[in-house]
């Protein structure tokens, strides 16, 4: 029974780690870069629009950077299951040629929607 317990594991762990990788892609960059590869981020979902204002930005202590190549994206207000989640900040590596864009809410007539952080093109 053991056995076979540890054989399923050793079948499903690869099959999960494979789905998880899906959603990352790398293709050949074209252009004026030189033709190294670029990550093509799969936009999020948009996140529904949500009558209750986000309550203003928890106040972060932020330690060290793990190395100068790093930068701190902070915290943000995630709608959770009828309630807005504080998702703490992290630190981050520079990627060149993009700039990261934080998480933010936009009012949209009567209510809010939250805008996902993400990597944008200078």
């Amino acid at each position: 029974m053991q056995k076979t317990s540890r054989a399923l594991a050793a079948l499903t762990l690869p099959l999960a780690l494979s789905s998880l990788l899906g959603a990352c892609v790398v293709v050949p960059e074209h252009g004026h870069r030189g033709g190294g590869e670029v990550v093509v981020q799969v936009p999020a979902p948009r996140v529904e629009l949500v009558a209750v204002a986000p309550p203003p930005p928890r106040v972060e202590v932020i330690g060290l950077a793990p190395s100068p190549a790093h930068f701190w994206i902070g915290g943000y207000w995630a709608w959770n299951g009828g309630r807005h989640d504080w998702v703490p900040g992290h630190w981050e590596t520079h990627r060149p040629g993009y700039h990261y864009v934080p998480h933010h809410w936009v009012q949209e007539g009567p209510g809010w929607r939250m805008v996902p952080g993400h990597w944008d093109v200078r």
